[in-house]
């Protein structure tokens, strides 16, 4: 919703939740907020913060150190 609450916004491709801006504040699985939009995760990544994986897709494991995602 716009701050006058009276429009609704397209908050964008991915993005599950904007502030009144549109700036995107959270996004779908497998992509995160940067700048106001969604950004992808690295590869085989499914859930991340930021630009670092947290939770890898099945069949790979995650280097918590650089939060990659490496072939079991």
């Amino acid at each position: 919703l716009t701050s006058d609450k009276q429009n609704c916004l397209n908050c964008g491709d991915k993005c599950t939740s904007c502030d009144t801006n549109g700036n995107c504040i959270k996004c779908a699985w497998s992509f995160y907020p940067k700048a106001g939009k969604c950004e992808a995760c690295p590869d085989n990544c499914h859930f991340c913060m930021n630009e670092k994986c947290m939770i890898c897709q099945r069949g790979y494991k995650l280097q918590k150190k650089t939060g990659v995602c490496d072939k079991k």
